[in-house]
């Protein structure tokens, strides 16, 4: 069996960015199984065939990884939401496609990781003895970023489409802020539900509430 990786001396060149590339997300896998507070730099270590000194040298404080992954998932989640709802638009029901294009994105257990860690650094803004109070303010302000990203990706869209934009950007945030509540409940609960019988239920309820306005 081959040893792990170390890492030598040297700047960010490409191998560097790919070594970080590989950690942060060998880092998410290992969440996506344990979570964050059960998360352990030994388990990335195991998981992406690297020794410990590799991590803390792209690294240097376990603060430091946590930051980058929620980085990297922010802008992962803002570029697919974005190309979702541009290259599979809807014309005729827009609206429709936005939560569709939402839904998929946060049903993946990898992006649950953000709504976890919102709740948790919350709870410790004011606690600087653990990893997440540390940066607490900064994780906040990243997902504040995506959630303002999403909203402003929505609006351009319902604008373009022409749109009513009171009231599909209300129903859009109103679906956005269900299938995450619910998400963030069913990790801490444990519960096993289908989280798709969930969402078409919204979205059953969404549109049911369009046709009797239209009628």
């Amino acid at each position: 069996m081959a040893g792990k990786v170390r890492c030598g001396k040297g700047g960010l060149g490409r191998k560097g960015i790919l070594s970080k590339n590989r950690i942060i997300l060998s880092s998410i896998e290992v969440l996506s199984q344990k979570g964050w507070r059960e998360f352990c730099v030994n388990d990335v270590c195991d998981y992406a065939g690297m020794t410990r000194g590799c991590i803390q040298y792209y690294f240097r404080k376990s603060s430091d990884l946590y930051f980058s992954i929620v980085q990297f998932l922010v802008d992962e989640i803002l570029k697919e939401f974005y190309e979702a709802v541009t290259l599979r638009r809807n014309p005729e029901n827009p609206l429709h496609s936005f939560l569709q294009a939402y839904a998929k994105l946060m049903l993946r257990p990898r992006n649950h990781l953000l709504l976890e860690l919102k709740a948790i650094a919350e709870g410790n803004k004011k606690n600087s003895g653990n990893i997440v109070g540390e940066i607490a303010g900064n994780i906040v302000g990243e997902i504040e970023r995506l959630e303002i990203g999403i909203q402003k990706i929505a609006e351009y869209e319902f604008r373009e489409y022409g749109e009513d934009l009171g009231n599909s950007a209300l129903l859009f945030n109103i679906f956005r802020w269900s299938i995450d509540g619910y998400l963030l409940n069913n990790r801490y609960a444990g519960y096993n539900v289908e989280t798709y019988e969930i969402y078409n239920r919204i979205i059953d309820l969404i549109f049911h509430h369009e046709n009797d306005s239209d009628e």
